[in-house]
């Protein structure tokens, strides 16, 4: 699920919403995760993430993890992406965009499919929705996650993704991870 918060978040760096004093110059990236961790707020914390990063026997970084869905993974879940973005002056800047849904599967599923797919095999079960309720597994999930985005340019800088997962309008859970966007 953490690769599906990381499509989210590229996408949402993509759109042209987010303050313009603060848009880096995009072009052709490398987007690579360089943390992953807990939210500030965790809601109910239903949803149980743990995953770490760490390093292959050929020094490849890679992220690791169980999630455990505690309803199904289907348009009954919403999601806030909320993407804060570093400055060197000032920290991190909180909103530096923000998108939301109301039908998380769906929504993923569509906008960024061949991700969507990816990521979901990666569980050892078909690419579908909705994905039932239970235990995944991630195992190294490579932290290069240029590959299955399908944007040609995004704006370079290192950025903070919380992903806030709902249901009937709870927050049952959050995981965050930070990348760095990259010029090729």
């Amino acid at each position: 699920m953490q690769a599906i918060a990381l499509q989210l978040l590229c996408a949402a760096l993509l759109l042209p919403h987010a303050r313009p004093f603060s848009i880096p110059k995009p072009g052709t990236y490398k987007a690579i995760i360089t943390s992953v961790g807990k939210c500030d707020a965790e809601g109910t914390g239903e949803l149980k993430v743990d995953w770490r990063m760490t390093h292959t026997e050929d020094s490849a970084v890679v992220v690791n993890g169980v999630y455990n869905w505690p309803y199904d993974l289907d348009d009954q879940l919403g999601a806030v992406i909320d993407i804060a973005q570093w400055s060197d002056n000032s920290g991190w800047l909180p909103h530096f965009y923000k998108v939301s849904t109301n039908n998380y599967c769906a929504e993923l599923k569509k906008k960024l499919p061949s991700y969507f797919k990816r990521f979901i095999q990666s569980f050892g079960v078909k690419p579908h929705c909705p994905l039932p309720k239970g235990r995944y597994e991630l195992k190294n999930w490579s932290s290069d996650i240029t590959d299955g985005l399908p944007f040609p340019m995004l704006p370079f800088g290192k950025y903070m993704v919380d992903s806030l997962i709902f249901r009937q309008k709870k927050q049952i859970g959050c995981f965050r991870f930070e990348c760095e966007i990259q010029q090729k």
